[in-house]
């Protein structure tokens, strides 16, 4: 816990605190329940080129030109405790930025304590950052089936939705029921931002696309950071795929993402059984909102194996073992195909003999 006397030792500080922000490097007050939950924000922070200092006892906004409150608990939520208000009203005073989320007491963005599961809605770029080139309007940042929690905004930043589209939303299907998901502005003398999910563990949770999450979140951070603080230059984002290459060389690209397609059955249990005898399972899920994968079968009451899934995935080990020369594959493919025998419902008295058993005879 913070001394009682830390107040106090903050409010003098903000007497002292000069609009223009000298520090070098600019740092970083980051607060987190644990190391792990701090870690993606942390390289997110370094990449900027921003120090960064860990825990209440060392805010001052002397010191630090932003203080970034990682949520306290998730998927439940959580209340501020009253040094981390303490905290944000005296930044805000000094003119620095305050990031929150996930939380029913945030003075700058009060959000509703009932929680809601977002299910298929993704959040996207509903107002863009004011940069030149900031995250255009529209792109999908996909946060896995969070919870969120109620809040009112005239203008959010990222909003929520049931849209279609794979890395930007499709304009002419956009739906008309979103909600709030990030907001963002000015407060007292700085400026604020929260989140009515959890945000800051991008990585551990594993949100997607990666790259429209840490481009997303460096520019909330430059937006959030006072001017003088904010980095002359960014580190360039990773090169995109160059798409005007060469036939041979994306004849090798192309080869190279089968390759890992191929790998990702085998790695990830699947593939039932290592030589193809056993099938492929219907579903192995996405991440859950702690970033963890349910493993096929998990309390399904019949078997994980169905007809198309087994018959689609032969065939493409079977084309991949005759593509990249790999005699292993073309056997794993050809056993899955064998397989499919026993989906077919070979007895001649059964009504629907000639066709397919969905989850062959040993399947319900």
């Amino acid at each position: 816990m913070m001394p009682t006397d830390r107040r106090a030792f903050l409010c003098s500080a903000l007497s002292a605190a000069l609009p223009a922000f000298s520090q070098t490097p600019p740092r970083v007050c980051l607060i987190a329940p644990s190391p792990a939950q701090a870690a993606d924000m942390i390289g997110l922070f370094q990449d900027l080129g921003l120090a960064v200092d860990i825990g209440f006892d060392a805010a001052d906004p002397q010191t630090h030109a932003l203080l970034w409150l990682v949520a306290p608990a998730y998927p439940e939520p959580a209340e501020l405790p009253p040094v981390a208000l303490q905290a944000a009203e005296i930044f805000w005073q000094a003119g620095r930025g305050v990031f929150a989320e996930f939380v029913t007491n945030f003075p700058a963005a009060p959000a509703g304590d009932r929680t809601e599961r977002t299910g298929v809605a993704r959040l996207f770029v509903a107002n863009a950052l004011p940069f030149p080139g900031a995250l255009p309007v529209g792109t999908i940042l996909d946060e896995h089936d969070s919870m969120c929690l109620p809040l009112r905004a005239a203008a959010p930043v990222l909003s929520f939705g049931r849209v279609a589209g794979v890395r930007n939303v499709i304009p002419r299907l956009m739906p008309a029921d979103t909600w709030p998901g990030v907001v963002a502005g000015p407060r007292a003398n700085g400026r604020f931002a929260f989140a009515a999910t959890s945000v800051s563990e991008f990585r551990r949770r594993q949100y997607a696309p990666v790259a429209h999450w840490r481009r997303f979140l460096r520019e909330l951070v430059l937006y959030l950071l006072p001017p003088a603080a904010r980095p002359a230059s960014l580190p360039p984002e990773a090169p995109q795929p160059d798409r005007t290459s060469p036939i041979q060389d994306r004849r090798r690209v192309y080869l190279h993402a089968l390759a890992r397609n191929i790998s990702w059955f085998e790695r990830s249990g699947a593939l039932l059984a290592p030589d193809g005898s056993l099938g492929v399972a219907e579903w192995i899920s996405g991440p859950d909102i702690e970033g963890r994968r349910i493993a096929f079968g998990t309390e399904q009451m019949f078997s994980p194996e169905r007809a198309d899934c087994v018959f689609e995935s032969g065939l493409a080990f079977w084309m991949f073992g005759r593509l990249a020369s790999s005699p292993r594959h073309s056997a794993i493919g050809e056993t899955m195909l064998a397989r499919m025998m026993d989906f077919q419902r070979l007895e001649r008295g059964d009504p629907g003999y000639g066709l397919w058993n969905t989850r062959g005879r040993a399947g319900a």
